[in-house]
């Protein structure tokens, strides 16, 4: 009977400290699944500086946010890069933690490629001037409550001989 009184004294004992820790483990989960800025500014532009549309030095996209866990994308990107020039024309999609402002997102994305010249020698039309790139990557995804969105990450182009990452680094706003 004196071991029941010690394990009740114990528990009760106990009990506030338990109940403040699933009360703020509530608290924290409740915080995480409430609507993140993305349900509430849902269409975009933004410029990217590298990347966006892969492969590209400066791009320009639209964007919109289906729902707090995806965004879809298409753009425009230059390729004028001195050795090869030309341009991307691309869409895609990332994928972000519902809930979230500050994202890690993964994401792919589909680009045609339409080369004009490489070295300085313009090149012909046909097949060898003009290719499809699928690329899959991720990163980090920021849209503030007042609708500015940062974005980092790297794409790897797959199914594509010696293809290395290509950072992603761009500037909008959503309203």
């Amino acid at each position: 009977m004196m071991s029941l009184q010690i394990l009740r004294k114990k528990w009760f004992d106990r009990t506030p400290s338990i109940w403040c820790f699933l009360t703020g483990v509530l608290l924290t989960i409740s915080q995480e699944t409430q609507a993140s800025s993305r349900l509430v500014h849902r269409f975009g532009a933004y410029g990217s500086f590298v990347g966006d549309p892969v492969p590209s030095i400066l791009g320009v996209n639209l964007g919109y946010n289906l729902g707090d866990i995806a965004r879809i994308h298409a753009g425009v990107g230059s390729l004028a890069a001195g050795v090869i020039n030309g341009m991307s024309y691309g869409g895609g999609a990332k994928f972000f933690v519902p809930g979230w402002n500050f994202s890690p997102f993964a994401g792919a994305q589909y680009t045609f490629l339409q080369l004009d010249s490489v070295l300085g020698i313009s090149l012909p039309g046909g097949v060898n001037s003009s290719a499809g790139v699928l690329s899959v990557g991720g990163g980090v995804d920021w849209q503030t409550g007042f609708g500015l969105n940062l974005s980092a990450g790297a794409y790897l182009p797959v199914a594509t001989t010696g293809a290395q990452l290509v950072p992603q680094v761009s500037l909008g706003w959503f309203f």
